[in-house]
């Protein structure tokens, strides 16, 4: 709760007005690489409140990614996971090269094996859960279902996005009582 309310209600971290164990935190210390991933549709945390913090970092390299989804399409729709986590690894992946100028560049193969590695490990768990949050997530995590249709398809059945996914488009048209056509870019985004 005090998280919540110093975080997101007051605002602290931005106003520089956040204590820590006694000591308060000043964001224009952050001089390290800063890099904000934003869903253009994102109610719950819309860009107007995120890029602001932009401005107030420290760091003169901050980078932000924006994809036209909203909070949940950012973690479960297939194309986030076509269009914005590989670009997000990839900022990973560059932030994470030695310098060629320092002693860690004389190591670097050995550093990049490791790093295949585990970028092998974390992609094939994020792959899982990602496929696993898909299945589960509720149909309003796709884009153009809301409440109406939700209910529509809820009433007979159709829960989640798994559930979603075992309809065609004709078929989800008549029980959300909507047009094929939409109901195929529902399907699209499986």
């Amino acid at each position: 709760v005090e998280f919540l309310e110093k975080i997101y209600q007051n605002n602290e971290l931005y106003r520089n007005e956040l204590e820590l164990s006694g000591e308060r935190v000043d964001v224009g210390d952050i001089d390290m690489p800063v890099l904000q991933i934003i869903g253009e549709y994102d109610h719950l945390i819309p860009p107007a409140a995120s890029k602001p913090f932009n401005e107030v970092v420290g760091s003169d390299d901050v980078t932000t990614i924006e994809y036209p989804t909203g909070h949940i399409g950012m973690s479960v729709s297939s194309s986030t996971h076509e269009d914005v986590w590989p670009e997000v690894c990839e900022w990973f992946w560059e932030q994470s090269e030695p310098d060629e100028d320092t002693e860690e560049g004389a190591a670097a193969d050995d550093v990049n094996d490791i790093q295949d590695a585990a970028a092998e490990q974390v992609q094939a768990r994020e792959d899982d859960a990602a496929d696993a949050a898909e299945a589960a997530a509720d149909v309003e995590a796709v884009d153009g279902i809301g409440p109406t249709f939700a209910e529509r398809l809820q009433a007979a059945g159709v829960e989640t996005v798994d559930d979603l996914a075992g309809y065609d488009a004709a078929e989800l048209a008549d029980i959300a009582e909507t047009n094929e056509s939409r109901a195929s870019e529902w399907l699209d985004q499986l």
